[in-house]
C-alpha cells in the first residue's frame, strides 16, 4: 500500500535529533501491508524487531507523536519524515550480560521501528522533537491554508 502524498514532498530539515530525508528509500522495505490502520492513521512496523508503544493525537494546530522508548540516549535512534511517513528507528541493547534464565520478559530490546503515515499537511520547518524521561515527543505543526488572490483583468 502506497501512503498518500501531500505537499511536504521534497522538504528537508535537520534540527537536533530529527532528520527529514526526501531522498530516503527506506519506505519500500520497512513496512508490512496494511498493518495497523485506525481512525484514518496508518501505522507500519518492520517485520523484525519490536514496536514501541506509540500515541498519535491531533490538536487544532499540530499533530503530536509520543513514543515510549526508555533507556536510550538520543544518538541511539533516528527520526525521519519522507513522503508523509514519520519513522522512528533504533536499537536498545540487552543490558544483562552472561547466561540468564528469564522468569518474566516484557521489555523489548534489539532493533525497533515504528512508522506513522501523516495525512495532514504539516510545516516541517517548525517540527521539533524532545526526549525526556523515556518518552520521545515529536510535534508536527499543521500547515496553514494558502489563499490565492484573484487578480482583476
Amino acid at each position: 500500500m502506497e501512503p498518500a502524498r501531500h505537499n511536504n514532498k521534497g522538504k528537508s530539515m535537520k534540527s537536533d535529533n530529527i532528520f527529514f530525508d526526501p531522498d530516503s528509500s527506506q519506505k519500500s522495505h520497512l513496512f508490512s501491508d496494511e498493518e495497523n490502520q485506525i481512525n484514518g492513521w496508518q501505522s507500519f512496523t518492520k517485520k523484525k524487531g519490536w514496536r514501541p508503544p506509540t500515541d498519535v493525537y491531533e490538536t487544532e494546530s499540530e499533530i503530536i507523536v509520543k513514543v515510549e522508548i526508555a533507556g536510550l540516549d538520543t544518538d541511539q535512534f533516528d527520526i525521519t519524515f519522507n513522503n508523509n511517513v514519520l519513522s522512528i528507528n533504533g536499537n536498545r541493547s540487552d543490558d544483562v550480560v552472561g547466561k540468564k534464565a528469564f522468569h518474566q520478559m516484557e521489555i523489548g530490546f534489539g532493533d525497533f521501528s515504528t512508522s506513522i503515515e501523516i495525512k495532514t499537511p504539516i510545516n516541517l520547518d517548525s517540527a521539533s522533537a524532545q526526549y525526556t524521561l523515556g518518552f520521545l515527543i515529536i510535534t508536527l505543526p499543521k500547515s496553514l491554508p494558502k489563499f490565492i488572490k484573484i487578480q482583476p483583468r
